[in-house]
């Protein structure tokens, strides 16, 4: 299956390992290169809704979130230890509580779909929300990136508001090369080069894709060197 774009980052555990962590290196799980194929217009970030101001949820179920240890097991230096939970009835809905108070800056969750050997990939822009200690939150994640409908929401990006630009310009690089190093009109040797060789960009060929993912990695580790414990990359089923 094609999965586009990401780095290395570390598998947390599953819901139901009951115990709080605080995060290790935050990137271990986001480790498949570019394919050609999908995603051509990529989200740049910028976009986010507000988590549990959707009027469609219904009410939740007795069982809906048993499955799940909601202990504050979850930390990132900004926000803290928290708490999440992924609906067993509606991959779109999760629960979500904070230690403490986020009146400040908001939380943003990330839906994505994570496969058999923990890497992940986003599928939604984020919802974010300001949190009060303690408090329950009940929302929804959407699939709203294009050409990943069909992909099942397995975990979440959990960090701050302002953070989520950052990642989406890691998951997104190489589809975005070379036009981020390069932009028109460009005519140092290298990016002529480039665009002599690789007129679609990564999707012209496998030498221009290994070229894609390179830069991928360099903007993937600037961003996991600087900002290694600010967001925490989690399996939810």
């Amino acid at each position: 299956m094609k999965i586009l774009l990401l780095i290395g980052l570390m598998a947390l555990i599953a819901c139901e390992a009951p115990q709080r962590t605080r995060l290790q290196s935050a990137y271990d799980s986001m480790t498949n290169p570019y394919t050609d194929g999908q995603n051509k217009s990529p989200e740049s970030g910028g976009e986010k809704g507000d988590f549990g101001n959707d009027n469609t949820s219904s009410p939740p179920t007795s069982s809906e979130y048993s499955h799940c240890d909601f202990s504050y097991r979850y930390h990132t230096v900004d926000i803290g230890h928290f708490a999440v939970c992924q609906s067993r009835n509606d991959e779109t809905k999760f629960k979500f509580k904070t230690q403490m108070a986020n009146r400040n800056v908001q939380v943003c969750l990330i839906p994505t779909y994570r496969d058999a050997s923990g890497s992940s990939t986003y599928l939604g822009n984020p919802q974010c929300l300001y949190t009060e200690a303690g408090k329950e939150y009940e929302g929804r994640l959407y699939k709203d990136r294009n050409g990943f409908s069909g992909y099942t929401i397995n975990g979440v990006i959990v960090l701050k508001y302002g953070l989520h630009t950052g990642y989406y310009s890691c998951m997104n690089a190489a589809l975005n090369w070379p036009a981020n190093i390069c932009p028109h009109p460009n005519y140092n040797p290298t990016c002529y080069q480039y665009y002599s060789n690789c007129p679609g960009g990564a999707s012209t060929n496998g030498n221009c894709s290994a070229l894609a993912n390179n830069y991928m990695r360099q903007v993937c580790e600037n961003f996991k060197s600087t900002y290694s414990n600010s967001y925490a990359d989690i399996s939810t089923r």
